[in-house]
């Protein structure tokens, strides 16, 4: 389930449903609107990323693109937070260490996206906080060293270009 609480700790309750009774998962608070979420809406043929205003309860289509539930068997499995411009949201298919993984970045403003092949099965994934949408990727894998769970971190650019950033390790994370 999905729970909302004041920032005091107070007034636990359940997150409210969508006008369709349904209420989604994986959101993600605005950096700029305290009252509007994101979620993923995977259909069969296309995604679509929605805001949701938790109290004029109105949903909206914020993107689209042309990659559905499953992007050739692998099976979308994300919607990490969005870009700090607010503008761009980052999707991703398969993953979490197992599946190849392809990543998704699609600009809401004009609807262009940009199909990014890791090469690298991925453990987290977040933009970095640099305009150039790179984003960052924590992963279990190595590829210097194939068969062997080691943990390694990289930045990856919209061009499928990647750099391995030093030992660092975790799970960093950043919300507004």
């Amino acid at each position: 389930s999905t729970w909302m609480m004041d920032a005091d700790g107070s007034n636990i309750r359940p997150f409210p449903a969508l006008p369709d009774g349904s209420v989604p998962t994986q959101i993600h608070w605005s950096p700029t609107h305290p009252d509007l979420v994101y979620f993923a809406r995977p259909e069969e043929k296309s995604l679509q990323v929605m805001s949701f205003n938790i109290q004029k309860r109105t949903v909206e289509e914020v993107a689209s693109v042309p990659f559905g539930q499953k992007f050739e068997d692998v099976v979308f499995s994300e919607l990490p937070p969005p870009h700090p411009d607010e503008r761009h949201f980052l999707l991703r298919w398969g993953g979490q260490d197992r599946n190849e993984t392809m990543l998704v970045v699609v600009d809401s403003q004009t609807g262009k996206h940009w199909r990014m092949d890791t090469g690298i099965p991925t453990h987290r994934v977040r933009f970095s906080k640099k305009s150039d949408l790179s984003v960052f990727v924590n992963s279990n894998s190595d590829p210097a060293r194939p068969g062997q769970k080691a943990r390694t971190e990289w930045i990856v650019n919209l061009d499928g270009t990647k750099r391995r950033l030093p030992k660092g390790g975790g799970h960093p994370d950043w919300s507004p």
